[in-house]
Protein backbone atom coordinates (compact mmCIF):
# COMPACT_ATOMS: atom_id res chain seq x y z
CA UNK A 1 0.00 0.00 0.00
CA UNK A 2 1.23 3.28 -0.64
CA UNK A 3 1.69 5.67 1.81
CA UNK A 4 -0.08 8.53 2.26
CA UNK A 5 2.61 10.90 1.15
CA UNK A 6 2.38 9.25 -2.11
CA UNK A 7 -1.33 10.79 -2.67
CA UNK A 8 -2.16 13.83 -4.00
CA UNK A 9 -4.93 15.01 -1.44
CA UNK A 10 -6.55 17.02 -4.10
CA UNK A 11 -7.55 13.89 -6.28
CA UNK A 12 -9.30 11.69 -4.22
CA UNK A 13 -12.72 12.90 -6.09
CA UNK A 14 -10.67 11.96 -9.42
CA UNK A 15 -9.99 8.58 -7.09
CA UNK A 16 -13.62 7.93 -6.32
CA UNK A 17 -14.93 8.14 -10.00
CA UNK A 18 -11.69 6.02 -11.29
CA UNK A 19 -13.22 3.62 -8.56
CA UNK A 20 -16.87 3.66 -9.78
CA UNK A 21 -15.43 3.41 -13.10
CA UNK A 22 -13.77 0.12 -12.14
CA UNK A 23 -16.77 -1.16 -10.68
CA UNK A 24 -18.49 -0.32 -13.88
CA UNK A 25 -16.14 -1.92 -16.12
CA UNK A 26 -16.39 -5.67 -14.18
CA UNK A 27 -20.09 -5.57 -14.51
CA UNK A 28 -19.95 -4.11 -18.09
CA UNK A 29 -17.38 -6.97 -18.91
CA UNK A 30 -19.44 -9.91 -17.39
CA UNK A 31 -22.51 -8.61 -19.31
CA UNK A 32 -21.26 -8.74 -22.15
CA UNK A 33 -19.50 -12.46 -21.73
CA UNK A 34 -22.91 -13.43 -21.14
CA UNK A 35 -25.18 -11.53 -23.24
CA UNK A 36 -22.34 -12.99 -26.39
CA UNK A 37 -22.87 -16.24 -24.49
CA UNK A 38 -26.36 -16.87 -24.85
CA UNK A 39 -26.30 -15.59 -28.34
CA UNK A 40 -23.67 -17.82 -29.56
CA UNK A 41 -25.35 -20.30 -27.55
CA UNK A 42 -28.58 -19.96 -29.71
CA UNK A 43 -27.17 -20.12 -33.05
CA UNK A 44 -25.24 -22.86 -32.13
CA UNK A 45 -27.78 -24.90 -31.51
CA UNK A 46 -30.71 -23.50 -33.71
CA UNK A 47 -28.92 -21.41 -35.89
CA UNK A 48 -25.68 -22.36 -37.28
CA UNK A 49 -24.59 -26.04 -36.09
CA UNK A 50 -21.19 -26.33 -37.54
CA UNK A 51 -17.55 -27.33 -36.10
CA UNK A 52 -17.37 -23.34 -36.35
CA UNK A 53 -20.12 -22.17 -33.69
CA UNK A 54 -18.78 -25.40 -31.31
CA UNK A 55 -15.57 -24.86 -31.45
CA UNK A 56 -16.41 -20.96 -30.40
CA UNK A 57 -18.61 -22.28 -27.91
CA UNK A 58 -15.93 -24.30 -26.45
CA UNK A 59 -13.07 -20.87 -26.61
CA UNK A 60 -16.35 -19.16 -24.40
CA UNK A 61 -16.21 -21.76 -21.88
CA UNK A 62 -12.79 -21.97 -21.69
CA UNK A 63 -12.11 -18.26 -21.72
CA UNK A 64 -14.51 -17.83 -18.71
CA UNK A 65 -11.76 -19.15 -16.37
CA UNK A 66 -10.08 -16.02 -17.48
CA UNK A 67 -12.99 -13.98 -17.80
CA UNK A 68 -13.70 -14.57 -13.88
CA UNK A 69 -9.53 -13.82 -12.84
CA UNK A 70 -9.56 -10.62 -14.97
CA UNK A 71 -13.04 -9.47 -12.65
CA UNK A 72 -11.46 -10.48 -9.52
CA UNK A 73 -8.72 -8.64 -10.40
CA UNK A 74 -10.56 -5.34 -10.67
CA UNK A 75 -12.41 -6.54 -7.85
CA UNK A 76 -9.37 -6.38 -5.76
CA UNK A 77 -7.59 -3.24 -7.36
CA UNK A 78 -10.84 -1.30 -6.80
CA UNK A 79 -10.65 -2.49 -2.97
CA UNK A 80 -7.39 -1.45 -2.81
CA UNK A 81 -7.86 1.93 -4.42
CA UNK A 82 -10.87 2.33 -1.86
CA UNK A 83 -8.19 1.53 1.36
CA UNK A 84 -6.05 4.40 -0.28
CA UNK A 85 -8.59 6.89 -0.67
CA UNK A 86 -9.89 6.54 2.93
CA UNK A 87 -6.72 6.72 4.14
CA UNK A 88 -6.21 9.90 1.96
CA UNK A 89 -9.49 11.37 2.79
CA UNK A 90 -8.64 10.77 6.47
CA UNK A 91 -5.14 11.89 6.33
CA UNK A 92 -6.97 15.61 4.57
CA UNK A 93 -9.67 15.77 7.58
CA UNK A 94 -6.58 15.84 9.73
CA UNK A 95 -4.61 18.90 8.26
CA UNK A 96 -7.82 20.91 7.85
Amino acid sequence: MAAVNEIDLSKTEYMRDYIAHLKFARERLMETYSSVRQHSQFVANEVWQDQVSMRFMDMLDQKQKDLFRITEAFDHYRQVMVSQVEIAEEAARQII
